[in-house]
């Protein structure tokens, strides 16, 4: 009974750094907590239960991954086009490597903006907060992919250490 205990909190770990990795985009959260899933069903005795909850992480995975993608991609429609995506998304990469910790957020907003400038101070303001608000709900909607892969992950361990 020891060994199911270890292995729950140590997978416990994981669904929590997913967590914390939906927020902080340096950690795919949703991904790892899948991987977390899978790891504590192979430890625990694989079974249907174990491959339901597998299923349905997977579900809500692909579906972080699409409003991943679609959500940032409405912002082109509010002001943000193709090109300051792609200069946010660059912006972010030098911002990454050039300010710890929040280099990628404070790279992607100065990308958008510097993209955008030369179609004036104004437009580029609007390209920039179209861009940080769909940033902003990409992040909010991860997070709630996560917190119910988590909570999805917690009854299954619950009722495993409950035997």
């Amino acid at each position: 009974m020891d060994g199911i205990w270890l292995t729950t909190v140590l997978t416990g770990l994981l669904v929590a750094a997913g967590v914390v990795g939906s927020v902080v985009p340096i950690i795919p959260g949703p991904l790892l907590i899948l991987g977390a899933m899978v790891l504590h069903g192979v430890l625990t005795g694989w079974d249907g239960v174990a491959t339901t909850v597998v299923l349905l992480g997977g579900a809500l995975v692909a579906l972080d991954v699409v409003l991943g993608i679609r959500i940032p991609a409405r912002a082109t429609s509010r002001g943000a086009g193709r090109r300051a995506l792609v200069g946010g998304a660059l912006g972010g990469v030098v911002g990454f490597f050039a300010i710890p910790v929040v280099g990628l957020p404070v790279g992607w907003v100065a990308g958008v903006f510097l993209t955008e400038l030369p179609s004036g101070a104004p437009a580029a303001w609007r390209a920039t907060t179209a861009t940080l608000r769909s940033f902003g709900v990409t992040v909010l909607v991860q997070a709630a992919i996560a917190l119910t892969m988590a909570v999805i992950w917690g009854v299954w361990a619950a009722v495993l250490l409950a035997r």
